[in-house]
């Protein structure tokens, strides 16, 4: 069921979101290169498992902090959410101007170069987040997702991890031409949400479902939803299944 204050957040979305629209690419709250402390919506309940999550580029933490709010009605309870903040960073494709991101981005051809070092670096910093909430719940009721850009570094974080996760939810995203050949055992198996607009103007549909097509010839169970008319947003229908996955995958 969606609640109605998604409907407003939805609009929000399309309005602001810096993928669609671009115009927060380029501002900044901070010129520091480190990432700022995660923001962290508490448990209702019993703390009992973990939604780690990642914004896309040029937005922050804050972006996606009502959409997780328990009056919201998306997560179950005893779930805590943890919001990343990607580092400010200079982006090539933006002409150099800085602003947060998981990695630089060369050139909109994505199949062209990608920035494995940043790529690489983040994965480390998720990691050590996934690792800490190990500890409290277990790495096995821990769903990790993200939108746009956040999404690429969900699925690369999980792809790579060595233990198992409970999840992985990817939002207008994408596949690391590397990630197959990175992958480990353990999150082989681990069940994979896919979603994404087939009139999304910053990541083509046809990008995205080539990536996770890679994804289900490997033998990652990677449940895939398109919406047609759908860009680089979030919709009513969309936030639905996302709730129905995050509720199954931690059951």
């Amino acid at each position: 069921r969606v609640h109605g204050g998604f409907e407003s957040m939805l609009t929000w979305f399309r309005q602001q979101s810096v993928c669609s629209s671009f115009r927060k690419m380029f501002s900044s709250s901070s010129s520091s290169g480190a990432a700022d402390a995660a923001v962290v919506i508490p448990a209702t309940g019993e703390h009992k498992s973990t939604l780690i999550w990642m914004h896309g580029l040029g937005d922050s933490a804050a972006g996606f902090y009502d959409l997780f709010l328990p009056a919201e009605g998306l997560l179950p309870p005893g779930v805590k959410v943890v919001l990343l903040n990607a580092p400010v960073r200079p982006i090539t494709v933006n002409g150099g101007m800085r602003m947060r991101g998981w990695y630089d981005i060369y050139s909109m051809d994505r199949l062209r170069k990608e920035d494995e070092e940043g790529i690489a670096q983040s994965v480390v910093s998720v990691s050590a987040v996934i690792d800490q909430e190990s500890i409290l719940v277990g790495s096995n009721k821990i769903v990790v997702g993200g939108f746009s850009q956040g999404a690429a570094m969900s699925v690369r974080t999980a792809l790579e991890h060595p233990a198992k996760l409970a999840g992985v939810i990817s939002l207008s995203g994408y596949v690391f031409q590397k990630n197959i050949s990175l992958m480990q055992e353990a999150n082989r198996v681990t069940p994979f949400f896919a979603y994404h607009g087939e009139s999304d103007p910053v990541v083509p549909f046809a990008y995205g479902k080539e990536g996770f097509d890679s994804l289900i010839t490997a033998g990652v169970p990677v449940e895939w939803h398109s919406e047609r008319g759908l860009g680089h947003s979030l919709s009513p229908k969309e936030l639905s299944l996302v709730s129905s996955f995050i509720a199954r995958v931690l059951a």
